[in-house]
C-alpha cells in the first residue's frame, strides 16, 4: 500500500488501519504484511467475540446511564432553582405590597390630620412620615 507513491511503513499502516472499519479495507491494507495479517485476524475474532462485543455494550449503557443521571439532575436542579426563585419573588412580592399599603394608609391619615388642621409635629409623631412627605399632601 502507498502513500504519496511511498511505500507507508507498518506503523503508518497500523494508524490507519485504527480508522478502518470495512473488512475489505482492512484485508487491503494487511496483505502481505504477517504481523498485519495477525492484527487483521484478531480484529476479526473480536468483531465474533460475544464477550469482547458485551464489554463495549456494558460500556455503551453505563455511558448512556452517567449521561442520562446527568440530565435528570441537572433538570430536577432547574426545577428547584425555579421553585424556590418564584418563592422567593412571591415572599418579596409580598412584602413589598404590604409596606406600599402601609404607606398609602399612613399617607391618608396624614391627609385626614392635615385637613382637620392638625399640626405639623403631631402628624410626623402619629404617622411616622417625613415633614417632606407631609408638606407634599
Amino acid at each position: 500500500m502507498y502513500y504519496n507513491k511511498e511505500e507507508m511503513t507498518r506503523e503508518e499502516k497500523l494508524l490507519l488501519l485504527l480508522g478502518m472499519n470495512q473488512l475489505k479495507d482492512i484485508e487491503e491494507i494487511s496483505k502481505g504484511d504477517y504481523v498485519m495479517e495477525e492484527v487483521k485476524n484478531k480484529l476479526v475474532d473480536l468483531t465474533e467475540d460475544a464477550n469482547f462485543i458485551g464489554l463495549y455494550d456494558k460500556e455503551e449503557a453505563d455511558r448512556r446511564e452517567l449521561y442520562d443521571r446527568t440530565r435528570y439532575a441537572e433538570k430536577q436542579g432547574r426545577e428547584k432553582g425555579l421553585e424556590e426563585g418564584l418563592k422567593e419573588g412571591r415572599k418579596e412580592g409580598h412584602e413589598s405590597g404590604l409596606k406600599e399599603g402601609q404607606k398609602s394608609e399612613q399617607l391618608k391619615i396624614a391627609r385626614k390630620m392635615k385637613d382637620e388642621h392638625m399640626d405639623l409635629d403631631t402628624i410626623v409623631r402619629i404617622t411616622g412620615l417625613s415633614v417632606d412627605e407631609i408638606k407634599k399632601l
